[in-house]
C-alpha cells in the first residue's frame, strides 16, 4: 500500500528536476564554427554560455576534406558586451569578426598566408564595466538574427 504523501515526493523531485534542466538546456547553446570562405553563406559562427562566460570555439574546413578541425578554442576575458560584427576588415575575401568585451576588444581573422586564424586583442581603457546575464546575451543573437 502506498504511503501517504509519496505523491508529493514524486511531483517534488519532479519540479526540482525541470528546474535543473531548464538551467542546463539555458547552459546548453550550440557550439558552432566559422569557417573561413570566399562565399558569406558559408560562414557559420555560434557562441556557447556556461554560466557567465562566453565560450567561442572555432573550426577550420579544409578543401580537401569534409572533416572540420578545431583550431581556436578560446574563453574570451569578460563577456560581450555587443553583437559581434562580422565582415571582411582585411579586404582578403574572407570574413573577419570584431567582437568586444568588457575587458577587451579585438578582431578574429583568417590569414590565407599561413592557413590559419588569428586574433588580435586590445585592453578596453576607461570603460565602466557592464555586467549581463546569460539571457542578456541571448537576447543580443536573437534580436540580431
Amino acid at each position: 500500500m502506498p504511503r501517504r504523501g509519496s505523491g508529493f515526493a514524486l511531483f517534488l523531485c519532479a519540479v526540482l528536476w525541470c528546474a535543473y534542466e531548464a538551467e542546463a538546456i539555458q547552459d546548453e547553446m550550440a557550439i558552432g564554427r566559422f569557417i573561413p570562405s570566399k562565399e558569406p553563406r558559408d560562414q557559420i559562427v555560434k557562441f556557447r554560455f556556461s554560466r557567465g562566460k562566453t565560450f567561442v570555439t572555432f573550426y577550420e574546413s579544409m578543401a580537401d576534406s569534409a572533416y572540420l578541425f578545431p583550431i581556436y578554442d578560446m574563453i574570451l576575458k569578460g563577456q560581450l558586451t555587443a553583437r559581434p560584427e562580422i565582415r571582411d576588415m582585411n579586404r582578403d575575401g574572407y570574413l573577419d569578426i570584431m567582437y568586444k568585451t568588457t575587458s577587451e576588444h579585438g578582431v578574429l581573422y583568417y590569414d590565407s598566408s599561413l592557413l590559419k586564424m588569428n586574433r588580435t586583442e586590445q585592453q578596453n581603457l576607461n570603460e565602466r564595466e557592464k555586467k549581463l546575464t546569460i539571457e542578456d546575451e541571448l537576447k543580443m543573437f536573437d534580436n540580431g538574427s
